[in-house]
């Protein structure tokens, strides 16, 4: 799991930090803190998969630049915990109005602000377990991560390569594995339509039977082997 934390001022922002690191510590959680400073830096974490929880702090000169990356993080991200951390109140009520769906609301310096800090957290981990049984769980030296499957379209294999390609409605990741062992993990909306390719049958959104061919709503398009057209009876 990830955590990004967007504050400007880096002394406030190891602040943040240092307190889900104890609260990590304490807990045996096992998650990756990010720290960004300005608007462009966030947005290369933004609908990640193994992105769970972001802190957006905001001063009175910047409300409405947090306001709105954290309206670009929700419509990019329907599953991630928004954590707004503002010195004063004043920006409440245009988070309802932004339809941000934030999780919390702390005032900096309050005398809950460190308890409600790793509540949050503790409720975004909690999120994340109870999610695991629908999610894709993929592990590789580097880092952990998991895909909903709701939010996965297709998996497909590399050519001359150990890879596969998860295709998710944010994108692409590439890891190394088997097709046959990932199949495995899913769930009974997934088909395999080809020795190569694993489709989620609920991001069917046409089929040319003339030429094999099956299109995605991420607008992927992947031939279905005579041997694997059993699908198309279901």
């Amino acid at each position: 799991m990830n955590i990004v934390i967007y504050e400007k001022d880096k002394q406030y922002s190891a602040y943040i930090a240092k307190t889900l690191d104890e609260y990590m510590n304490k807990n045996h959680i096992n998650a990756s803190i990010i720290r960004v400073y300005c608007a462009d830096d966030i947005k290369n974490h933004i609908g990640k998969p193994e992105t769970a929880l972001y802190f957006i702090c905001s001063a009175s000169d910047n409300e409405e630049a947090a306001l709105n990356t954290a309206a670009r993080i929700r419509e990019n991200d329907c599953s991630g915990s928004i954590v707004f951390i503002s010195g004063s109140g004043t920006m409440m009520p245009l988070v309802y109005k932004y339809k941000i769906e934030a999780l919390d609301y702390i005032i900096k310096g309050s005398h809950d602000e460190k308890s409600r800090i790793c509540s949050a957290l503790a409720y975004a981990c909690k999120r994340q377990r109870g999610a695991a049984d629908n999610c894709l769980t993929i592990q590789s030296k580097q880092e952990n991560f998991s895909v909903p499957f709701d939010d996965i379209c297709a998996i497909d294999t590399i050519k001359s390569s150990h890879k596969l390609v998860l295709h998710h409605s944010c994108g692409a990741i590439e890891y190394y594995g088997l097709l046959k062992e990932t199949e495995r993990q899913l769930d009974g909306r997934f088909i395999r339509i080809h020795k190569s390719v694993i489709v989620n049958r609920d991001k069917i959104v046409s089929i040319d039977k003339t030429n094999r061919i099956v299109r995605l709503s991420d607008g992927e398009k992947y031939m279905y082997s005579v041997r694997n057209r059993k699908f198309l009876r279901q």
